[in-house]
């Protein structure tokens, strides 16, 4: 189980994201443990490759295309940027298959994973 504070935001040239930063080691913990058994694995590809995570965020929305004019966002992050947006404790995770848009359509539910309490 873990709780994650949901404390600032960010935009990506995909979207908008609102960033999460956990209470303590324990979703950093958790994927290590996904990373050493996926490079057990069988499957050809590799998680995170480039770097690895150390926060979470949710995507609040993608962009379609890209924006001609950023400002009127961009104010609106400065107001949001001192916004707490709360947290949330989750105590389990979800083993997905899906796009990167997370179509419901495109989505299915491999697993649901219950996380034992700390």
């Amino acid at each position: 189980m873990f709780t994650i504070r949901f404390e600032s935001i960010a935009a990506a040239p995909s979207g908008l994201l609102v960033c999460g930063h956990p209470e303590d080691d324990s979703l950093d913990r958790m994927r290590e443990h996904i990373r050493l058994a996926f490079a057990k694995s069988a499957l050809k590809s590799s998680i995170e490759a480039r770097y690895a995570l150390s926060t979470a965020h949710i995507t609040t929305f993608r962009f379609t295309s890209a924006a001609l004019d950023f400002s009127p966002l961009l104010e609106q992050m400065d107001i949001l940027s001192q916004v707490s947006f709360g947290e949330d404790t989750f105590d389990s995770v979800e083993l997905v298959l899906n796009d990167w848009y997370q179509k419901a359509s495109k989505s299915k539910i491999l697993a649901k994973l219950p996380l034992q309490q700390r």
